[in-house]
């Protein structure tokens, strides 16, 4: 998959804070095919993504906040 396709895909749902409408999985499956650990985690209704590449330096992190 293209990242134009994934985009499209992404793009394609109807997602909507607290409800990712399957972004979070189709992010999941590829990010593991990438050999990326993923895990999840809850804050109130909304769950958040944490995907890790290796255990060394450098860390980088994305945060949306509202």
């Amino acid at each position: 998959m293209t990242v134009l396709e994934l985009t499209k895909q992404l793009i394609s749902c109807p997602s909507l804070t607290p409800d990712d409408a399957g972004c979070q999985a189709i992010l999941i499956d590829r990010l593991q095919q990438m050999g990326f650990v993923c895990e999840t985690f809850s804050f109130g209704d909304v769950t958040n993504l944490w995907a890790r590449l290796g255990l060394s330096e450098p860390l980088l992190v994305f945060c949306r906040s509202y």
